[in-house]
């Protein structure tokens, strides 16, 4: 079934595997302190790259107090095309090297017809490309020398961007275009972004088969290419990871008939046998819990080939889910032993954060979890009884993880403002870029679902419906508009969501 839409990298290392295939035509989008960074394959498409040191530790960008960005020597001069000469010859045009002398450290480089020496630890001053002057200076740090980016885009005629609001920084040299990677705010551009993933909230309400194809218009049914029965569906690039029926992890490129199953090994290449509950990719990492009894289980991570597969946790756990805020990830998942505990974990540190959340008799408010979601300012459960709780808090739950509820902002939900009882939630989602939250309900007695918004401490229904709506799915196309995609009585249906002053409407595609 096929739908059409209507329209630094820092590496602590002195080496760096795959650095020489960027040489030519590098870009590299990142932001301070974060150990992931988007940068373009051997078709210029963006691709997300982990930060590693040549020791295999995980790397950061460095900004000083100065707002000068700092990346490793080697790293930024290769990516700007230079090549490191040997020691004791002359450097020949478009080379670097660093230079330990008996009066000093010494970083040389040769670009442009000019030669540069900067003895490390001495200030000097450059224009960064932009007419503002700047002061830096080459550093080693720990054994890794360090140079301002900046610097070296002055030097090989590359170019610098910064995006001030999510704190970007941007790197173009060779022949790239400003236009053809980032937006007016020096932002990636969306396009490019859809290309490696889309927003969590897309795919996971009712377990939809549906994905958001790269091209950022086309709108398909994973089962019309598999003979697999498909569910938690994710997406890198034009690379698809989803379930089988058996919960065996699957991996297939999109359009493409190819299809595999993903195998496993830890650090030390020993395989591990997976079955999973749930299962879903974010920059590089595949991330899902393996079945031990039910829907819960253990917590795992991977890279998308497989290797590197470790446990994140010893406890069951279930109800993963992935929550974008700004420009950060992070884990969220519920305690099987307790089904009253929720954790949080930051994919820039991987912190595992106990979240606290009570009344102000300091009693816990969350209780008998089956289901739950986390949106800005809010988290909304459902229990066993398939009752329906919504937490307002005073924060996001990203900047304190221990908050107290006042007792008017507990909400517990039993029928709808039109007077129909909801007493059977079987699912519900946050659409995390609106800050709506859905629920998909049966009632009235029909077991055909029906799917709210909360407004104004209200469950609002979205849509009524004569038939079963048995599939839906949410997703953000490549012009930046919402669509709401459901199959109803077999057949499909398309509806662009439009957000009017808190409220939602559907509007016919």
């Amino acid at each position: 079934m096929k739908f059409k839409i209507a329209a630094v990298i820092f590496l602590l290392g002195l080496c760096v595997s795959g650095i020489h295939a960027m040489a030519k035509d590098a870009f590299l989008c990142m932001r301070p302190e974060e150990n992931v960074a988007v940068t373009i394959d051997e078709n210029k498409n963006c691709v997300f790259t982990e930060m590693r040191a040549s020791n295999g530790a995980l790397v950061s960008p460095q900004l000083s107090k100065e707002g000068v960005t700092y990346l490793p020597l080697r790293y930024i001069c290769e990516a700007a095309g230079l090549t490191e000469a040997p020691a004791g010859v002359d450097m020949p045009e478009g080379s670097f090297r660093y230079n330990p002398l008996p009066d000093g450290q010494y970083v040389e480089i040769r670009s442009g017809g000019q030669y540069y020496v900067h003895k490390l630890g001495d200030y000097f001053s450059y224009d960064d490309g932009s007419g503002v002057i700047k002061t830096g200076r080459a550093v080693n740090v720990d054994g890794t020398v360090y140079i301002p980016m900046g610097y070296i885009a002055k030097l090989t005629n590359g170019q610098v961007f910064y995006n001030d609001k999510w704190k970007k920084i941007s790197f173009l040299s060779g022949s790239l275009n400003h236009d053809d990677y980032l937006d007016a705010e020096n932002d990636l551009r969306f396009d490019r972004r859809m290309y490696m993933e889309y927003e969590f909230y897309s795919n996971n309400l009712t377990g939809s088969t549906m994905y958001l194809a790269t091209d950022g218009l086309d709108i398909r049914d994973l089962k019309d290419e598999t003979a697999q029965k498909p569910r938690s569906i994710s997406r890198s690039g034009n690379r698809l990871y989803y379930l089988n029926e058996a919960g065996t992890v699957m991996t297939k490129t999109e359009r493409q008939p190819d299809e595999a199953v993903m195998q496993f090994y830890d650090e030390n290449g020993n395989g591990a046998s997976i079955n999973a509950v749930t299962v879903f990719v974010c920059r590089n990492k595949i991330y899902g819990i393996q079945a031990e009894s039910g829907n819960s289980g253990r917590l795992f991570q991977a890279n998308l080939d497989g290797t590197q597969f470790v446990y994140l946790t010893n406890d069951y756990v279930y109800n993963l889910i992935m929550r974008k805020r700004d420009e950060v990830y992070y884990l969220y998942y519920c305690e099987a032993a307790t089904k009253a505990t929720i954790h949080m974990i930051d994919t820039r540190t991987m912190d595992n954060y106990t979240i606290e959340l009570t009344n102000y008799s300091h009693v816990n408010v969350l209780d008998k979890i089956k289901q739950f979601v986390v949106g800005d300012r809010i988290v909304a459960t459902i229990d066993e009884a398939g009752t329906l709780r919504v937490f307002r808090l005073d924060d996001c739950l990203e900047d304190f993880e221990i908050q107290r509820v006042w007792d008017e902002n507990y909400l517990t939900f039993w029928t709808t403002p039109e007077g129909y009882e909801l007493n059977n939630i079987t699912a519900m989602n946050f659409d995390y870029t609106n800050n709506v939250l859905y629920i998909s309900a049966t009632t009235e007695g029909f077991s055909a679902s029906y799917y709210y918004t909360l407004q104004n401490n209200c469950l609002k229904r979205l849509e009524t419906s004569d038939y079963p709506i048995t599939d839906v799915a949410l997703f953000k196309n490549l012009g930046d508009w919402t669509f709401h995609v459901k199959i109803v009585n077999g057949g499909w249906q398309m509806n662009h969501l439009a957000y009017y002053d808190g409220n939602v409407v559907f509007e016919d595609e």
